[in-house]
């Protein structure tokens, strides 16, 4: 693999994410350096799986090829880096950011952060170095190779070849949730093999991102205590590393095929709902709470039906938590509305031949 390729991976995987997300961590206002990377990292990401859904979706539904969405949203990503260069300039200009203080650490800190970091590390490295072989990929991987080497989305199916109906099972659910799509663009514009991409370098990117959220967790609880956050995630390592008693346990997803969407949903996006409903049950929550977990669930639909359904619950669950802990209906119903954009998605799904008589 040629270094340009690795740079331009670099770029979409870490480099874009981090700019567009500063938007989002200077709203929520983090005072800590390291969260603050972490958190724009994270809802970059979240952002881009956004923005792929709302172009992709209508793309699929009109049969448009793959290049017009390349074009289309490598635009869109242009757009929204420029935005965030204006905003952090904005920011600078205006007033200058000031970082908390951080404690010293001690020496049984800096173990149990080194010891949390070497867990996470050696996962990472061992679902990246090392294959695996699951029988989804006949149907994921192949639609991003047929996307990058014929120009189609969900148009020809994934084990034949032949031309595709719409009323296939899993491509219906794919039109609503067109995550192989994303990973196809990039695919294309890194010049990665999608096979490739999927196996040995996107876990590299994800399984951190993944801890990134249980390390929000941990901050959330321990009110942002790094020694008993770096001991939650050791805990939370093993039992990834443990857990592996089925191939539908949270440890497989994550360990054995996180470059299927439903495996992100399972692994990140669940436990980001969970944090993000935390948030909103604060007595004094603040607003921009409310964005990010409606941009979180929309995100979630790009990456599998069951992110359309299961994020829209947990939602859910947290009004009623809310309702009856706090008592308050007008709290609830805001934090219900965050699931607007996925209910629109189900509706998608639900009512899709109406829908494509109309649109198509």
């Amino acid at each position: 693999m040629e270094i340009r390729n690795l740079l331009i991976l670099v770029l979409l995987m870490v480099i874009v994410p981090l700019l567009i997300g500063t938007i989002w961590a200077g709203l929520v206002q983090i005072d800590h350096k390291i969260k603050y990377i972490a958190f724009s990292w994270l809802t970059g990401f979240l952002t881009m799986m956004a923005l792929t859904q709302m172009i992709a979706v209508p793309m699929v539904l009109r049969r448009q090829h793959f290049h017009p969405f390349q074009c289309a949203y490598s635009a869109v990503l242009v757009i929204a880096c420029v935005i965030a260069v204006v905003v952090l300039l904005f920011r600078r200009k205006r007033k200058k950011t000031v970082w908390a203080k951080q404690e010293k650490m001690s020496w049984t800190t800096i173990l149990f952060v080194l010891g949390a970091v070497f867990l996470i590390g050696i996962q990472t490295y061992f679902v990246s170095a090392y294959q695996h072989i699951d029988d989804d990929d006949s149907r994921f991987v192949v639609e991003e190779v047929m996307a990058v080497e014929r120009n189609v989305m969900y148009t020809l199916n994934p084990v034949t070849g032949a031309l595709s109906f719409w009323d296939m099972g899993e491509v219906r659910k794919d039109m609503v949730s067109p995550w192989t799509m994303f990973v196809a663009y990039i695919s294309k514009i890194s010049d990665i093999p999608p096979a490739i991409l999927s196996h040995r370098y996107l876990p590299v990117f994800l399984i951190p991102m993944c801890y990134i959220v249980y390390a929000m967790i941990g901050l959330f609880f321990f009110e942002n205590n790094r020694e008993k956050t770096s001991i939650f995630l050791i805990f939370i390592s093993a039992l990834q590393m443990y857990g592996y008693s089925s191939t539908h346990t949270i440890s497989a997803l994550m360990l054995l095929r996180i470059w299927q969407g439903k495996a992100l949903v399972a692994s990140l996006f669940i436990p980001m709902m969970f944090y993000l409903i935390c948030e909103l049950l604060e007595k004094n929550e603040k607003k921009i709470w409310y964005a990010v977990t409606a941009l979180t669930g929309l995100a979630g639909a790009l990456a599998s039906g069951i992110g359309i359904t299961a994020l829209p619950v947990v939602i859910g669950v947290g009004g009623i938590v809310n309702l009856f802990h706090r008592g308050g209906v007008k709290k609830t119903v805001k934090i219900w509305c965050t699931a607007i954009p996925s209910v629109i998605c189900l509706l998608c799904y639900l009512f899709f031949w109406q829908l494509l008589k109309v649109y198509f």
